[in-house]
């Protein structure tokens, strides 16, 4: 009895990671619409993708996001 919830927890431990696993892929895919989502929105911010290219798939690293607003603000702040 014991060996077959070991094993039934197994093969749903096993389907919750293949569904997350599977979520963080399809969501990469779309990395690069929602950058440009962004651009769109706050024009003359700076964001940046970095990206591994392996030798059968692509791994997202970081994103680094300045909005202008923010960048501008930063820039007139003055020491007093």
């Amino acid at each position: 009895m014991g060996y077959k919830c070991i094993s039934m927890a197994r093969r749903a431990r096993e389907l919750t990671s293949d569904q997350i696993e599977g979520s963080f892929k399809k969501q990469f895919r779309r990395i690069y619409d929602y950058t440009h989502e962004l651009l769109r929105s706050n024009m003359r911010s700076t964001i940046k993708v970095k990206v591994k290219n392996g030798d059968c798939e692509t791994k997202f690293m970081r994103l680094f996001t300045c909005f202008k607003a923010c960048e501008d603000s930063f820039v007139l702040c003055r020491p007093i």
